[in-house]
């Protein structure tokens, strides 16, 4: 199968991302945006924070009923089928955690320039997301420590259990 441009994206410039405890407070709020996401597959959430205040929040597959997932039906590994789900595919980035917070941030006219995400229950963000972060001049984008191995299993399903064995 053919990967798309909406596999995990590693970009040459790594200085964009950073890792943090899973408990930081930032981060625990971006849990708290994945919780709320109707996607299937992988639950996303996402805070951007600037001057040390979070200023937008969002997650993926925002107004959508949690649902069965053709991707997760036919277990296909993350960046293939994304043609599959009218919400993760290229056309609508808007079902991605990281563009539902920036346009959020739009929506309501805050200023985000210069600021960071602290992106929870994905290990990278796809390439179009990663323009689409530096575009709006955020510096950082923050994942969980582990994320990878936190996140492979099926996203936010698999790390609240690590929640409740943390708690």
């Amino acid at each position: 199968m053919e990967r798309s441009k909406l596999f995990e994206f590693d970009p040459h410039d790594q200085t964009i991302y950073e890792y943090v405890d899973a408990s930081h407070p930032f981060m625990m709020e971006a849990y708290k945006e994945a919780c709320k996401s109707g996607c299937g597959s992988r639950q996303v959430g996402a805070v951007i924070v600037r001057e040390g205040k979070i200023v937008s929040r969002g997650h993926n597959s925002r107004n959508r009923e949690p649902s069965s997932c053709p991707r997760v039906e036919q277990n296909l590994p993350s960046g293939v089928g994304y043609e599959l789900c009218p919400h993760c595919g290229e056309s609508d980035l808007m079902g991605h955690a990281e563009a539902d917070t920036i346009q959020n941030a739009k929506i309501n006219g805050t200023y985000i320039c210069g600021g960071e995400i602290y992106m929870f229950g994905h290990w990278w963000a796809c390439e179009p997301c990663l323009e689409k972060v530096r575009a709006a001049g955020i510096t950082k984008i923050y994942l969980v420590e582990g994320a990878a191995e936190m996140f492979q299993d099926r996203g936010v399903l698999a790390s609240k259990r690590w929640y409740k064995q943390a708690a």
